[in-house]
């Protein structure tokens, strides 16, 4: 079988495939690739690569979902508020913090 090289437009990664096959998935960043030759329609492609294609598509859209979800608890997260009780104890170290500060400063004068 002859086979063919091709890099990754969108990673940058080597697509190596056979010849025969015109739907080539990159092994880094997991993008589709449709080459059609002369004369060739996409109806043309054999069925078994076209779901190999649609679940890859599946696969890399699952992945952007997780991707926005993992950012969107990471901003509710950034934006809770403090609490009542963690407020009240901020509050005292604090003002325990000042009362050294006071105190070293009169040790030294």
């Amino acid at each position: 079988m002859n086979r063919i090289t091709i890099k990754c437009p969108k990673c940058g990664g080597i697509i190596e495939a056979d010849y025969e096959f015109d739907t080539f998935l990159c092994s880094c960043c997991g993008c589709g690739y449709k080459i059609l030759h002369e004369g060739q329609s996409d109806a043309e492609h054999p069925p078994k690569i076209r779901l190999m294609v649609l679940e890859q598509e599946d696969r890399i859209v699952d992945k952007k979902i997780e991707e926005s979800r993992n950012l969107i608890n990471s901003k509710r997260i950034q934006n809770t508020p403090i609490s009542s009780g963690n407020k009240k104890l901020l509050l005292i170290c604090l003002i325990a913090f000042i009362v050294m500060i006071v105190f070293v400063v009169i040790l030294n004068t």
